[in-house]
């Protein structure tokens, strides 16, 4: 399903993306409508392109769009658990401000690390080796934590350090939190955020964020804050 989006001026001075051809940053644009609400999307491309180029026909394939923005760092793409092609848009949770987001359906697909990606997106060799002859030859990882990779790509450092990242893991681990929780974490920091941005842009005073570990520690997520619907949060930016 489509979904309204807001694209910053700054997308467009983006020096990696400036690489790029003018279809692939066309179909930049659009991962954006089609992606879902953590930036997943299903990666097959007659989907891309009956939804994003439904009426023209691309100078480029899907396949060599994809590739020219896995390579400006753009998108990740992945075999989901099911043999299925997704991809992600990366810092996708840093930059899009959403209010009450929809738990993603491809995340829990994702089950392998970066470093079995290659710059094309595809699977580097030998995890494609591995794969063929049978799941016992993959090496014994756990997979990634997704939940707090996206809350520490999400953090605010505009307005505080992130702290040490292995700390701050710890604290999220020992939270365990669910899906619902892990969600509402990230809108409540969103929501902080926002206010302290709006309050220091009319000169007022916003005290500095601590950092991820004691704020998660502290239960940050908890602190009152008062209602605040700007534009930001409430609304798909990237």
């Amino acid at each position: 399903m489509a979904r309204i989006r807001t694209v910053k001026p700054e997308f467009w001075q983006d020096e990696d993306l400036a690489a790029v051809s003018e279809s692939s940053l066309l179909l930049a644009v659009g991962l954006l409508n089609h992606a879902d609400d953590e930036g997943y999307f299903k990666a097959h491309p007659g989907l891309i392109k009956a939804a994003v180029f439904p009426l023209r026909e691309p100078s480029l394939s899907i396949h060599g769009m994809f590739s020219e923005l896995s390579n400006a760092g753009y998108l990740e793409l992945f075999e989901g658990t099911d043999g299925k092609q997704y991809g992600l848009v990366r810092n996708f949770s840093k930059h899009q401000r959403i209010n009450r987001p929809s738990p993603s359906k491809i995340a829990s697909l994702r089950q392998i690390t970066e470093d079995s990606v290659n710059d094309h997106g595809g699977l580097t060799p030998g995890r494609e080796r591995n794969r063929e002859q049978g799941k016992e030859q993959c090496p014994a990882e756990e997979p990634p934590d997704v939940s707090f990779d996206d809350f520490w790509k999400s953090w605010p450092t505009d307005l505080s350090e992130k702290g040490n990242r292995k700390r701050a893991k710890s604290q999220w681990d020992r939270l365990r939190p669910d899906q619902q929780l892990a969600t509402e974490i990230q809108i409540k920091l969103c929501a902080q955020a926002e206010q302290k941005r709006a309050l220091r842009s009319r000169g007022e005073f916003a005290p500095s964020f601590q950092h991820a570990e004691r704020w998660l520690r502290d239960r940050g997520w908890e602190s009152e804050i008062p209602e605040y619907n700007e534009p930001g949060c409430g609304e798909h930016i990237v």
